[in-house]
C-alpha cells in the first residue's frame, strides 16, 4: 500500500513537469509582449507593431538646397566689418517661402534677397529660383572669439528652420581710443566737439583714404577732420603711428538724441575699413520729464510690458520761450508701429512756459519683442513737431520689452 502511494506521488510530479514544458513550447511567453518590458525578437513583422508600409507619409516635393550655413571671417580688427553671402536655392517642384525670424545681435546686419531682412516679410522662391542671405558683422568690444548670425523659417518640411553664422577672432593690432565719437549733451545753438585716436601697432603710418557718415540727418549735424599724430602725443606710447579723428557739431534746429555711423577707408592692411558710432543729445528750450525719462541720455525706458495687457506712461513736454508764437505740438512719427504716442491739451504755466501732456503706450495684444538698444534690438523713436521758432523738432528714444 505504501509503495503504491509513493509511485502515485512520483507520477504526479513528473506529469506536472511535462505539462509545463509542453505549455512553454506551445505558447512562447514573449508572444504576449507584456508591459513588464520583455523585448520581442527581431523577426516581428510590421503587423505586430500596428504599422504597414502604406502608413509612411509621402515624400515631400519641397526641396531647399543650402550649400553652407557657417563662414569663417578669420581674424578681424576691432571696429572693422566684413560681409558674406550664403546662397540658397529651390531644387524641388513646389514654391518655397523663406522668412527672417531673428538675429543674434544688432551688430549683425541681415539681408534677404538684397534687402534688409527685418520687417521685409517672406521671400517666395519658385522651383529653380535662388537667392542669398547676407550677413555683415561689425567687430565691437574686446579681443575674443565671436559667433553671430540669423535664423530663418521656411515651409520645407526638411528645413523648417535655417541658421546662418559668421565666426572668427577679434584682434587688436589697431585700436580706437575711445571706440566711438560721443558728444554727450550739447546745446542746440552752440558748437561742440568729440574726438578719438586711431593707433597702429604694426604699421608705420595711418592714413584715411576716404570717409562717409552714412546717415544723412547726422551728416548735416557733424563735420569730420583728421589730425596726424606724432610719437610724442599718441595716447599709447607702444603704438607705431596714429591719427586723431575730430567730429564737430554744427548748431541746428533739431532737438533730441542722434545716432550715426562714420565709415573710414584706411591704408592699414588688416584694418582697411573702420566703423565708428557717432552719438549725442541735443537740448534746448524744449524738454521732457516724467517716469522712466533720462534727460542725459534722451531716453525713455518703459517698464516690462505684458503683451496680454499692454501698458503706458504719462510724460510732460515743457516748452520755454515765446510759445504763443509757436504752432501746436504734433506727433510727427513713431517707430516701430507698435509704439503709440498721444498728446493732451496744452497747459500754460506762465507766459514763458507751456506744458503738453504726452502718453506713450504699447497696445494690448502686441507680439513679444525687445527694443532695448545695442545687441538687444534697435530702440524705438518718437518725433514731435513743436512749431518752436528755434527748435521745431524733438526726438525721444524709447527702450522697451514686450513679454
Amino acid at each position: 500500500m505504501k509503495q503504491t502511494l509513493l509511485w502515485a506521488i512520483v507520477a504526479a510530479i513528473v506529469g506536472l513537469g511535462l505539462g509545463a514544458a509542453l505549455a512553454y513550447v506551445e505558447v512562447k511567453p514573449w508572444q504576449f509582449d507584456l508591459a513588464a518590458g520583455i523585448d520581442a525578437p527581431n523577426d516581428h513583422s510590421a503587423h505586430d507593431h500596428g504599422t504597414t508600409p502604406a502608413d509612411s507619409p509621402a515624400e515631400s516635393t519641397k526641396q531647399l538646397e543650402v550649400k553652407e550655413t557657417q563662414y569663417e571671417f578669420g581674424s578681424m580688427e576691432i571696429g572693422t566689418s566684413q560681409r558674406h553671402a550664403f546662397p540658397i536655392s529651390n531644387t524641388g517642384s513646389e514654391p518655397i517661402t523663406v522668412e527672417f525670424l531673428t538675429n543674434t545681435c544688432q551688430c549683425t546686419a541681415v539681408e534677404l534677397n538684397g534687402l534688409p531682412a527685418e520687417g521685409a516679410g517672406p521671400v517666395l522662391l519658385k522651383p529653380g529660383e535662388s537667392t542669398t542671405v547676407e550677413l555683415e558683422w561689425v567687430a565691437k568690444g574686446e579681443p575674443r572669439s565671436f559667433r553671430h548670425g540669423a535664423t530663418f523659417e521656411t515651409n520645407d518640411p526638411g528645413k523648417k528652420r535655417l541658421e546662418f553664422h559668421v565666426v572668427g577672432e577679434l584682434v587688436d593690432s589697431t585700436s580706437l581710443d575711445p571706440p566711438l565719437l560721443h558728444f554727450g549733451m550739447v546745446r542746440v545753438d552752440k558748437p561742440a566737439e568729440a574726438s578719438l585716436w586711431i593707433s597702429s601697432y604694426l604699421e608705420p603710418s595711418v592714413e584715411i583714404l576716404d570717409y562717409e557718415i552714412l546717415e544723412p540727418n547726422v551728416a548735416e549735424l557733424v563735420d569730420i577732420k583728421f589730425d596726424a599724430g606724432t610719437p610724442l602725443n599718441l595716447p599709447d606710447p607702444k603704438a607705431m603711428a596714429g591719427l586723431r579723428v575730430v567730429a564737430s557739431f554744427r548748431p541746428g534746429k533739431s532737438l533730441g538724441p542722434f545716432h550715426g555711423t562714420l565709415k573710414m577707408k584706411t591704408n592699414l592692411k588688416r584694418a582697411s575699413q573702420l566703423t565708428v558710432p557717432i552719438s549725442g543729445n541735443v537740448v534746448g528750450d524744449i524738454s521732457v520729464f516724467g517716469p522712466g525719462w533720462n534727460r542725459t541720455r534722451g531716453l525713455l525706458k518703459l517698464p516690462p510690458i505684458d503683451s496680454k495687457k499692454g501698458g503706458q506712461v504719462k510724460l510732460t513736454v515743457a516748452i520755454r520761450g515765446n510759445h504763443q508764437a509757436s504752432g501746436p505740438v504734433e506727433i510727427a512719427s513713431t517707430s516701430p508701429q507698435v509704439l503709440e504716442a498721444e498728446l493732451g491739451e496744452p497747459v500754460e504755466m506762465s507766459p514763458e512756459l507751456l506744458h503738453v501732456p504726452l502718453i506713450v503706450s504699447i497696445p494690448r495684444g502686441s507680439r513679444p519683442m525687445a527694443r532695448l538698444g545695442g545687441d538687444l534690438g534697435a530702440e524705438g523713436e518718437i518725433v514731435l513737431k513743436t512749431g518752436h521758432t528755434v527748435t521745431p523738432e524733438f526726438k525721444l528714444r524709447v527702450a522697451f520689452i514686450v513679454q
